[in-house]
C-alpha cells in the first residue's frame, strides 16, 4: 500500500515538473495538450509554493497566462494586481479588507506587485482601498512597495506612493534605498522625484556605497550631477 502511494506521489511530482518546465518554455502546444488532459494543473503550485499563474506572470508569458485562465486558473488579489486586471482586482477588494493586506506565497503584497509591474491604475485602486504603503515584503528583500516601484522603473508610481505616505529613505535588504536603485538604473527623472521628496543622498548601503558611487560606476553622468548637487552631498 505504501509503495503504491509512493509511486503515485513520484508520478505526480514528475507531472508537475514537466508542467512547470513547459510553462516556462516555448512549447505552448505541449502545454495546451497537458492542460487538455489535466485541466486541474492550471491551479498547480511549484515546489516553492508559487501558483502557475504567478509563474507565468513572472516569466512574462501572456500567452501562457491566457491559457491558464481558459483552464480555470484562480485569480487572487496578488495575481490581479500583477496583471493589472482591474475588474478582477475590484472583485477581490469587494470581498474584504484581507485582500489588500494579503501576501503572495513568495512574500509580496498586491501593492508590491502592482508597483513592480508598473500597473498604475491597479496601484491607485489599491491605495484608494487602503493598501498599506509601508508594508514590508516577507521575503529576503524585506522591502516596501516604493522599492518595488524603483526596481520596476516607474516614476509615476514612485510619485503616487510618496504622495500616500511612502518613506522615501526606507531601506531594504543590504541597506538600499529607492535612491540607490534609481542611481544604479541611471534614471535621472526618478532621482529628481526622490530628491524633491527628501531622499537623503548620503545614506550608505551595507557595503558602504552611496547612490553617487552607483551612478559613477554605471557612467550615468546626469545622475552624478544631480547627486553632487543634492543638499549635503558628500
Amino acid at each position: 500500500m505504501q509503495g503504491g502511494k509512493a509511486l503515485r506521489s513520484s508520478a505526480m511530482n514528475d507531472l508537475l515538473k514537466e508542467f512547470f518546465d513547459l510553462l516556462k518554455g516555448d512549447d505552448v502546444y505541449g502545454l495546451t495538450a497537458m492542460l487538455d488532459q489535466n485541466p486541474g494543473l492550471a491551479n498547480a503550485v511549484n515546489d516553492q509554493g508559487t501558483p502557475a499563474i504567478m509563474v507565468a506572470i513572472y516569466y512574462d508569458r501572456p500567452d501562457v497566462r491566457k491559457l491558464l485562465l481558459m483552464n480555470g486558473a484562480k485569480i487572487d488579489a496578488c495575481a490581479a494586481a500583477a496583471m493589472g486586471d482591474l475588474p478582477q482586482l475590484e472583485k477581490c477588494l469587494a470581498a474584504g479588507r484581507e485582500a489588500v493586506e494579503m501576501y503572495s506565497t513568495d512574500g509580496w503584497t498586491p501593492l508590491h506587485l502592482a508597483a513592480y509591474f508598473r500597473r498604475k491604475e491597479a496601484v491607485k485602486l489599491l491605495l484608494d482601498a487602503g493598501a498599506p504603503v509601508l508594508a514590508r515584503s516577507t521575503n529576503a528583500l524585506n522591502n516596501h512597495p516604493l522599492h518595488a516601484a524603483a526596481a520596476g522603473k516607474s516614476r509615476d508610481i514612485i510619485a503616487m506612493l510618496l504622495e500616500r505616505g511612502a518613506d522615501v529613505n526606507a531601506t531594504q535588504a543590504a541597506g538600499w534605498t529607492a535612491l540607490h536603485a534609481a542611481a544604479q538604473n541611471g534614471d535621472a527623472e526618478m532621482v529628481k522625484v526622490l530628491l524633491a521628496a527628501g531622499a537623503n543622498a548620503n545614506l550608505r548601503a551595507d557595503n558602504n556605497q552611496l547612490p553617487l558611487d552607483l551612478a559613477l560606476g554605471g557612467g550615468h553622468q546626469s545622475v552624478v550631477d544631480l547627486l553632487m548637487e543634492a543638499p549635503g552631498s558628500e
